[in-house]
C-alpha cells in the first residue's frame, strides 16, 4: 500500500512527523514552513494545485494536514470512479479531527482514518 502524507503548516509538519512513526513506509511531503521541524521529509512545493494532482493516482491513500475545503477543491476535478479513486483523509493541523473524504468504505480510507486517529489520539 502506498501512502502519501502532506502538511502545509508548521503544526501540520509536527503532526505529520508523529504520524510517520505509524506509517514508516509513507512518503511525507512538507511545505517549506515546516521543513525545519521535519527535515527528513520531502519538500512540498506550493501551490498545492500544482503539486497534488500529478501524484493523485500514484498513491492508494493521501493523508492531508490541511482544510477539507482545500482538499475538496483540489481533488474534485481528479475524481473518476469510486472503485479506483485513492482514499483521501483530512486532518486539522493540530491533529484533533480525522475525516475520511474519499473512498472510505470501498477504498479503505475509513480504516486508515481509524489508524490515524489512534496514532494521533484524535477524534475520527
Amino acid at each position: 500500500m502506498k501512502i502519501a502524507i502532506y502538511a502545509i503548516t508548521l503544526h501540520g509538519a509536527r503532526q505529520a512527523k508523529r504520524l510517520a512513526k505509524t506509517f514508516p513506509f509513507a512518503d511525507v511531503f512538507i511545505a517549506p514552513v515546516g521543513q525545519e521541524e521535519y527535515p527528513e521529509a520531502d519538500e512540498l512545493t506550493l501551490p498545492l494545485s500544482g503539486f497534488l494532482p500529478p501524484r493523485f493516482k500514484q498513491y492508494d491513500h493521501h493523508i492531508c494536514f490541511f482544510a477539507a475545503g482545500i482538499v475538496s477543491r483540489m481533488i474534485g476535478p481528479l475524481l473518476e470512479d469510486k472503485r479506483t479513486d485513492p482514499g483521501v483523509i483530512c486532518i486539522d493541523d493540530h491533529g484533533q479531527f480525522v475525516i475520511p473524504m474519499l473512498s472510505g468504505h470501498r477504498g479503505g480510507a475509513n480504516g486508515i482514518a481509524f489508524q490515524v486517529s489512534q496514532a494521533l489520539n484524535a477524534t475520527p
